[in-house]
């Protein structure tokens, strides 16, 4: 099971490029390698809360057309996972609340890789559990510049 974090989902949806071609690219060779996709709706919220305004209202489309059709599941909020992300702040104080949240979700639930261009959330989840592999990160810049860009043109 591979956790993707909100960071792909944003370059799968953003400006043609780099980014979008790499995040599009895992996606189809996780359906050929039968691997099941997982995120969070605090990872959806995020995403929604960066795609408000109506111009943006067909990247939101097909990000659900996305997560409707390749996530295998998609997470609810648990008060666990709240619970030990504040044993986590200390340990990851760089990390947003939102990334300490999907971290304890994916450890308590034993997420084999996390998937994700965000760089302090890749540092985490390396420096944490053993046993959690954590992927695409070279794409980093790429993916952020991408989505600073999404947030600033119409669809």
């Amino acid at each position: 099971m591979i956790f993707v974090d909100a960071s792909v989902l944003e370059s799968a949806i953003g400006p043609a490029g780099t980014a979008r071609e790499e995040a599009q690219k895992f996606f189809l060779q996780s359906l050929d390698r039968g691997v099941p996709l997982v995120t969070s709706a605090v990872t959806l919220l995020e995403i929604a809360t960066a795609l408000e305004s109506s111009a943006k209202s067909a990247r939101s489309d097909f990000l659900m057309k996305l997560v409707r059709g390749r996530m295998h599941e998609v997470w609810s909020l648990e008060a666990e996972d709240v619970y030990h992300s504040q044993g986590l702040r200390f340990r990851f104080p760089d990390l947003h609340e939102s990334g300490l949240v999907k971290l304890a979700a994916c450890w308590r639930r034993g997420v084999e890789e996390i998937y994700t261009y965000d760089g302090i959330l890749r540092h985490a989840a390396s420096a944490g559990r053993r046993g959690t592999r954590v992927s695409g990160g070279d794409r980093a810049r790429l993916a952020q510049q991408a989505w600073r860009e999404m947030r600033n043109r119409d669809p």
